[in-house]
């Protein structure tokens, strides 16, 4: 029982650093009635990013999805930590990036449930030089 208070009142000061940043996120509270997993909402920050720049992602979820993939283009996948039901967030440090590589990126967050189902939602990060 105290594992699961530690880890809401973490999940709370998310929540109210996000919503003290402008940003809006949906929690999942159920699972959903059709059996599938589904992708609520995607945060990442900053979504201006540069050669070594730390970026966050912050992933909610219906409550049956067990694993988050997030990848850009085809990149090998990454997978987020989940520190709550239907709650997943990772940190990346992103390399070096040469001045080619300028551009606006979609990065894609995979949700999987056991039997395989998935479901996907999208967030744009700018790369700048």
């Amino acid at each position: 029982m105290k594992i699961e208070a530690q880890t809401m009142l973490a999940l709370r000061r998310i929540v109210a650093a996000l919503t003290f940043a402008g940003m809006t996120i949906a929690a999942a509270t159920t699972a959903p009635s059709d059996g599938l997993p589904h992708v609520y909402s995607v945060v990442v920050s900053p979504s201006d990013v540069g050669s070594f720049t730390k970026v966050s992602g912050l992933v909610h979820t219906s409550l049956d999805v067990k694993v988050v993939a997030v990848s850009v283009g085809h990149l090998r996948p990454a997978h987020l930590t989940q520190i709550a039901p239907g709650t997943f967030e990772g940190t990346f440090s992103l390399p070096w990036l040469p001045w080619f590589l300028h551009g606006t990126y979609v990065v894609t967050f995979t949700g999987y449930d056991l039997r395989g189902h998935s479901a996907s939602g999208t967030a744009s990060v700018n790369v700048h030089w």
